[in-house]
């Protein structure tokens, strides 16, 4: 059975390796955020999360593998300068990517720049290259067609069906963890990044060869219609959600519509969704250093949440611990105050 992250030991010997575990979701995102990414993290599963994220870096080539015992949300974009190649490490699937189901056979291919809306499952580690695009577009091993291709996919990702291709990228994966795992000198971790690079190359070229096209996958009408409706529930819950905002989703689509198109893609109704992505701003607050001294019924009544046993009751079966407890945990432990994120 194919093993994805390096052991404590192999960590500690090289800084360019990183290995994260944690229970706390603001670590989570703290750890995962880059410069020019944008990025906002929610907890959409019941209960404590615990999230195991690896960071391996072969210079050109970010190898990411991430795993986390929550369904978690992921709204963000990819670095300039980079393409994010991402896939399943275990047959069953455990990543939807704008509305698509990564299963054991499909790859996400998304270009620099590009926005997506990403929710994770417990249950499957995911894998994420991000490679240098200069140095992928200009590879001899990849095919004109191929790097045309990949160079106009103008901000919008794409989905490739393909068991060989996925299956390829997993075995590099493996075959990259098995390396790091072994370094001796430093130095060929770039030797290694430029390898997998090349191999990524071959592996696409070889796909457009056997199939003269790639057998792509559109995201459906229903994530189309999700994301507006998302849109539009965000933006009349700022400050607190309005009275107003299920007319205003409505307008948009029916209730039955609004209904099924919420629980094809995040598994619950438009109500239930709103009160959890309120709770997860009530939580970014209440571990913001700058608000440390506002009371949890502020904060709490700032989210639309004016009965503080309703509050805490539905905040516990999310989070899996009371709002004292977050604010307590965090800042006994020393942790430095993260900032509130919109």
């Amino acid at each position: 059975m194919a093993w994805w992250f390096l052991p404590e030991q192999a960590i500690e010997t090289n800084f360019n390796f990183s290995l994260f575990t944690s229970s706390s979701m603001e670590d989570c995102i703290e750890f995962l955020e880059k410069p020019g990414a944008s990025i906002s993290v929610s907890q959409l599963g019941d209960g404590h999360c615990r999230s195991k994220v690896q960071i391996l870096d072969f210079g050109r080539l970010l190898v990411m593998i991430e795993d986390h015992s929550q369904v978690i949300e992921v709204d963000g974009n990819i670095p300039p300068g980079s393409f994010l190649f991402s896939f399943g490490l275990r047959p069953q699937s455990s990543l939807i990517v704008d509305g698509t189901d990564l299963g054991a056979d499909i790859l996400r291919i998304s270009p620099s720049g590009s926005d997506c809306f990403e929710v994770f499952r417990p249950g499957g580690a995911i894998a994420l290259f991000a490679v240098d695009a200069s140095a992928l577009l200009s590879h001899e091993a990849l095919m004109p067609d191929v790097a045309e291709w990949l160079a106009t996919r103008d901000r919008r990702s794409e989905f490739i069906r393909s068991a060989n291709l996925t299956a390829r990228l997993r075995q590099d994966t493996q075959v990259l963890i098995e390396c790091a795992a072994a370094l001796r000198d430093k130095g060929d971790q770039h030797v290694l990044g430029d390898l997998a690079i090349s191999s990524l190359a071959n592996a696409l070229s070889f796909e457009w060869l056997s199939s003269q096209s790639p057998d792509l996958l559109r995201s459906t009408r229903s994530f189309e219609r999700f994301a507006s409706a998302r849109d539009a529930l965000l933006v009349s819950m700022q400050p607190g959600l309005a009275p107003e905002t299920f007319q205003t989703l409505e307008s948009l689509s029916s209730r039955r519509t609004l209904e099924n198109v919420f629980k094809s893609n995040v598994n619950m109704g438009p109500a239930t969704y709103a009160r959890i992505i309120r709770l997860n701003s009530a939580r970014q607050k209440l571990i913001d250093g700058s608000r440390i001294n506002d009371s949890i019924g502020d904060i709490a009544a700032e989210e639309g949440f004016w009965e503080w046993s309703r509050f805490s009751k539905y905040y516990h079966k999310l989070f899996g611990e009371l709002p004292s407890e977050t604010r307590g945990n965090r800042f006994r432990r020393g942790t430095r105050p993260v900032s509130a994120r919109k």
